[in-house]
Protein backbone atom coordinates (compact mmCIF):
# COMPACT_ATOMS: atom_id res chain seq x y z
CA UNK A 1 0.00 0.00 0.00
CA UNK A 2 2.80 2.38 0.90
CA UNK A 3 4.55 1.60 -2.37
CA UNK A 4 1.32 2.32 -4.28
CA UNK A 5 0.99 5.70 -2.56
CA UNK A 6 4.63 6.46 -3.30
CA UNK A 7 4.16 5.57 -6.96
CA UNK A 8 0.98 7.73 -7.15
CA UNK A 9 2.71 10.73 -5.55
CA UNK A 10 5.70 10.29 -7.84
CA UNK A 11 3.39 10.24 -10.86
CA UNK A 12 1.59 13.41 -9.78
CA UNK A 13 4.89 15.19 -9.11
CA UNK A 14 6.34 14.06 -12.44
CA UNK A 15 3.24 15.20 -14.31
CA UNK A 16 3.30 18.63 -12.69
CA UNK A 17 7.02 18.93 -13.28
CA UNK A 18 6.72 17.99 -16.96
CA UNK A 19 3.81 20.38 -17.38
CA UNK A 20 5.80 23.21 -15.84
CA UNK A 21 8.72 22.32 -18.08
CA UNK A 22 6.47 22.49 -21.14
CA UNK A 23 5.16 25.90 -20.08
CA UNK A 24 8.70 27.06 -19.34
CA UNK A 25 9.89 25.82 -22.71
CA UNK A 26 7.04 27.64 -24.44
CA UNK A 27 7.84 30.80 -22.50
CA UNK A 28 11.57 30.55 -23.25
CA UNK A 29 10.88 29.84 -26.91
CA UNK A 30 8.60 32.86 -27.32
CA UNK A 31 10.29 35.20 -24.88
CA UNK A 32 12.81 36.93 -27.13
CA UNK A 33 10.65 37.42 -30.20
CA UNK A 34 10.28 41.00 -31.50
CA UNK A 35 7.10 43.01 -30.94
CA UNK A 36 5.38 45.93 -32.63
CA UNK A 37 3.51 48.54 -30.61
CA UNK A 38 0.81 50.67 -32.25
CA UNK A 39 -0.54 53.58 -30.22
CA UNK A 40 -2.44 56.84 -30.21
CA UNK A 41 -2.23 59.67 -27.72
CA UNK A 42 -1.60 63.35 -27.24
CA UNK A 43 1.11 65.88 -26.53
CA UNK A 44 0.87 68.33 -23.66
CA UNK A 45 3.08 70.84 -21.89
CA UNK A 46 4.49 72.18 -25.16
CA UNK A 47 4.72 75.91 -25.70
CA UNK A 48 5.80 78.57 -28.16
CA UNK A 49 5.73 81.58 -25.83
CA UNK A 50 8.79 83.23 -27.37
CA UNK A 51 7.38 82.93 -30.88
CA UNK A 52 3.95 84.25 -29.83
CA UNK A 53 5.52 87.25 -28.10
CA UNK A 54 7.57 88.21 -31.16
CA UNK A 55 4.69 87.47 -33.54
CA UNK A 56 2.42 89.86 -31.64
CA UNK A 57 5.18 92.47 -31.54
CA UNK A 58 5.74 92.35 -35.30
CA UNK A 59 2.32 91.46 -36.68
CA UNK A 60 -0.17 92.44 -33.99
CA UNK A 61 -2.06 89.15 -33.87
CA UNK A 62 -4.32 88.13 -31.02
CA UNK A 63 -4.24 84.31 -30.97
CA UNK A 64 -2.36 82.89 -27.98
CA UNK A 65 -2.50 79.13 -28.47
CA UNK A 66 -1.69 76.38 -30.94
CA UNK A 67 -3.90 73.35 -31.55
CA UNK A 68 -2.54 69.87 -32.09
CA UNK A 69 -3.83 66.62 -33.59
CA UNK A 70 -3.53 63.22 -31.88
CA UNK A 71 -0.08 61.67 -31.73
CA UNK A 72 0.24 58.41 -33.73
CA UNK A 73 3.00 56.04 -32.64
CA UNK A 74 4.60 52.87 -34.00
CA UNK A 75 7.43 51.13 -32.16
CA UNK A 76 9.50 48.07 -32.92
CA UNK A 77 11.18 46.36 -29.96
CA UNK A 78 13.40 43.33 -29.48
CA UNK A 79 14.99 41.75 -26.40
CA UNK A 80 18.66 42.12 -25.48
CA UNK A 81 18.45 40.13 -22.23
CA UNK A 82 15.88 39.08 -19.65
CA UNK A 83 15.52 42.65 -18.39
CA UNK A 84 16.64 44.77 -21.34
CA UNK A 85 15.05 45.66 -24.67
CA UNK A 86 16.00 47.94 -27.52
CA UNK A 87 13.96 49.32 -30.35
CA UNK A 88 13.02 52.21 -32.58
CA UNK A 89 9.95 54.45 -32.46
CA UNK A 90 8.24 56.83 -34.87
CA UNK A 91 5.69 59.36 -33.57
CA UNK A 92 3.76 61.58 -35.96
CA UNK A 93 1.94 64.70 -34.80
CA UNK A 94 0.73 67.97 -36.32
CA UNK A 95 0.58 71.30 -34.49
CA UNK A 96 -1.38 74.16 -36.08
CA UNK A 97 -1.95 77.86 -35.57
CA UNK A 98 -4.67 80.02 -37.13
CA UNK A 99 -5.03 83.76 -36.49
CA UNK A 100 -7.25 86.33 -38.23
CA UNK A 101 -7.29 90.02 -37.40
CA UNK A 102 -7.62 93.54 -38.88
CA UNK A 103 -5.19 96.45 -38.95
CA UNK A 104 -6.39 99.96 -39.69
CA UNK A 105 -4.17 102.74 -41.05
CA UNK A 106 -4.79 106.25 -42.26
CA UNK A 107 -5.70 105.19 -45.79
CA UNK A 108 -5.57 101.38 -45.61
CA UNK A 109 -7.58 98.70 -43.87
CA UNK A 110 -6.13 95.19 -43.99
CA UNK A 111 -7.46 91.78 -43.10
CA UNK A 112 -4.68 89.37 -42.06
CA UNK A 113 -4.97 85.60 -41.91
CA UNK A 114 -1.94 83.69 -40.63
CA UNK A 115 -1.76 79.90 -40.83
CA UNK A 116 1.15 77.90 -39.42
CA UNK A 117 1.64 74.15 -39.32
CA UNK A 118 4.33 71.97 -37.77
CA UNK A 119 4.35 68.38 -39.02
CA UNK A 120 6.70 66.43 -36.75
CA UNK A 121 8.15 62.92 -36.96
CA UNK A 122 10.69 62.05 -34.24
CA UNK A 123 12.67 58.88 -35.02
CA UNK A 124 14.16 57.57 -31.78
CA UNK A 125 16.37 54.60 -30.91
CA UNK A 126 15.39 53.35 -27.46
CA UNK A 127 16.94 51.31 -24.66
CA UNK A 128 14.66 50.18 -21.86
CA UNK A 129 14.84 48.28 -18.57
CA UNK A 130 12.11 45.92 -17.31
CA UNK A 131 12.43 45.51 -13.51
CA UNK A 132 9.26 43.42 -13.09
CA UNK A 133 8.67 40.83 -15.80
CA UNK A 134 5.33 39.07 -15.45
CA UNK A 135 1.98 39.16 -17.25
CA UNK A 136 1.72 42.76 -16.04
CA UNK A 137 5.07 44.51 -16.34
CA UNK A 138 6.46 47.99 -16.00
CA UNK A 139 9.40 49.45 -17.89
CA UNK A 140 11.43 52.63 -18.24
CA UNK A 141 13.95 53.80 -20.81
CA UNK A 142 15.88 56.47 -22.62
CA UNK A 143 16.12 57.26 -26.32
CA UNK A 144 18.19 59.29 -28.76
CA UNK A 145 17.47 60.25 -32.33
CA UNK A 146 16.37 62.95 -34.71
CA UNK A 147 13.18 64.86 -35.30
CA UNK A 148 12.08 65.47 -38.88
CA UNK A 149 9.87 68.53 -39.14
CA UNK A 150 8.08 70.36 -41.94
CA UNK A 151 7.19 73.96 -41.00
CA UNK A 152 4.93 76.14 -43.11
CA UNK A 153 3.71 79.69 -42.44
CA UNK A 154 1.42 81.43 -44.94
CA UNK A 155 -0.15 84.86 -44.55
CA UNK A 156 -3.15 86.01 -46.60
CA UNK A 157 -3.65 89.78 -46.98
CA UNK A 158 -6.90 91.42 -48.09
CA UNK A 159 -6.53 95.17 -48.42
CA UNK A 160 -8.85 98.05 -49.25
CA UNK A 161 -5.98 99.73 -51.13
CA UNK A 162 -5.26 98.12 -54.51
CA UNK A 163 -1.65 99.36 -54.60
CA UNK A 164 -0.90 98.10 -51.10
CA UNK A 165 2.69 96.78 -50.88
CA UNK A 166 1.65 94.13 -48.36
CA UNK A 167 0.74 91.01 -50.30
CA UNK A 168 -0.19 87.45 -49.44
CA UNK A 169 2.99 85.44 -49.02
CA UNK A 170 4.51 82.26 -47.63
CA UNK A 171 6.87 83.45 -44.92
CA UNK A 172 8.36 80.07 -44.07
CA UNK A 173 8.26 76.68 -45.78
CA UNK A 174 11.21 74.50 -44.82
CA UNK A 175 12.16 70.99 -43.77
CA UNK A 176 14.11 70.89 -40.51
CA UNK A 177 16.09 68.17 -38.73
CA UNK A 178 17.03 68.48 -35.08
CA UNK A 179 18.50 66.14 -32.45
CA UNK A 180 16.14 64.56 -29.94
CA UNK A 181 16.45 63.16 -26.41
CA UNK A 182 13.65 61.10 -24.91
CA UNK A 183 12.95 59.52 -21.51
CA UNK A 184 9.87 57.41 -20.90
CA UNK A 185 8.05 54.90 -18.73
CA UNK A 186 5.26 52.47 -19.43
CA UNK A 187 2.98 49.72 -18.18
CA UNK A 188 2.16 46.56 -20.15
CA UNK A 189 -1.00 44.61 -19.28
CA UNK A 190 -0.65 41.24 -20.98
CA UNK A 191 -3.73 39.55 -22.44
CA UNK A 192 -2.23 36.17 -21.49
CA UNK A 193 -0.04 34.87 -18.69
CA UNK A 194 2.79 34.79 -21.23
CA UNK A 195 2.16 37.82 -23.49
CA UNK A 196 4.87 36.83 -25.98
CA UNK A 197 3.20 33.48 -26.75
CA UNK A 198 0.40 34.87 -28.94
CA UNK A 199 0.06 37.36 -31.79
CA UNK A 200 -1.98 39.80 -29.65
CA UNK A 201 0.33 40.77 -26.82
CA UNK A 202 -0.50 43.52 -24.32
CA UNK A 203 -2.45 46.70 -23.66
CA UNK A 204 0.17 49.40 -23.09
CA UNK A 205 0.12 52.81 -21.40
CA UNK A 206 3.21 54.97 -21.95
CA UNK A 207 4.25 58.48 -20.90
CA UNK A 208 7.39 60.17 -22.17
CA UNK A 209 9.26 63.47 -22.22
CA UNK A 210 11.04 64.70 -25.35
CA UNK A 211 13.55 67.50 -25.82
CA UNK A 212 14.55 69.03 -29.18
CA UNK A 213 17.42 71.52 -28.75
CA UNK A 214 17.22 73.67 -31.87
CA UNK A 215 16.38 77.30 -32.67
CA UNK A 216 14.79 78.49 -35.93
CA UNK A 217 15.05 81.80 -37.77
CA UNK A 218 11.34 81.67 -38.56
CA UNK A 219 11.02 85.45 -39.09
CA UNK A 220 13.74 85.62 -41.76
CA UNK A 221 11.34 86.37 -44.63
CA UNK A 222 8.41 87.64 -42.58
CA UNK A 223 10.27 90.64 -41.15
CA UNK A 224 11.11 91.86 -44.67
CA UNK A 225 7.44 92.46 -45.61
CA UNK A 226 6.56 94.61 -42.62
CA UNK A 227 5.99 98.33 -43.11
CA UNK A 228 8.15 99.04 -40.06
CA UNK A 229 10.42 96.03 -39.31
CA UNK A 230 11.18 95.42 -35.65
CA UNK A 231 14.79 94.53 -34.78
CA UNK A 232 13.54 92.01 -32.19
CA UNK A 233 12.48 89.76 -35.08
CA UNK A 234 16.12 89.23 -36.10
CA UNK A 235 16.66 86.53 -33.47
CA UNK A 236 16.20 82.78 -33.77
CA UNK A 237 13.57 81.23 -31.51
CA UNK A 238 12.83 77.85 -29.93
CA UNK A 239 9.40 76.49 -30.82
CA UNK A 240 8.04 73.42 -29.01
CA UNK A 241 11.52 72.43 -27.87
CA UNK A 242 10.11 70.07 -25.22
CA UNK A 243 6.83 68.45 -24.25
CA UNK A 244 5.24 65.39 -22.65
CA UNK A 245 3.27 62.70 -24.47
CA UNK A 246 0.78 60.11 -23.27
CA UNK A 247 0.09 57.10 -25.50
CA UNK A 248 -2.27 54.11 -25.30
CA UNK A 249 -1.82 51.17 -27.63
CA UNK A 250 -1.56 47.44 -28.25
CA UNK A 251 1.49 45.28 -28.91
CA UNK A 252 1.71 42.47 -31.46
CA UNK A 253 4.20 39.60 -31.55
CA UNK A 254 5.33 39.40 -35.16
CA UNK A 255 6.53 35.79 -35.15
CA UNK A 256 3.35 34.44 -33.57
CA UNK A 257 0.90 35.37 -36.31
CA UNK A 258 -0.57 31.83 -36.44
CA UNK A 259 -1.24 31.67 -32.68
Amino acid sequence: MNKLIQILLFGIFSSNYLQSEIVLDRFTEDKYKPIVFLGIGGNFGHNADEFIKLYELGFGGNKQEFSNTPNFSIQFKTWLSQKMRTGVSLNYSKIEYFDEFWTVGRYITRNHTNELSFKRLPIIIKFEFIPYDKQFRSYAGVGFGAMLQQIKWHETIRSTFELDKRRSATHFDEFEVSPCVNIYSGLELGFDEYPESYFLGSLIFEIDYSYFPKKIDIFRKARQVLDVPNSALNKEVSIFENYFSFTVGISFNLLNITK
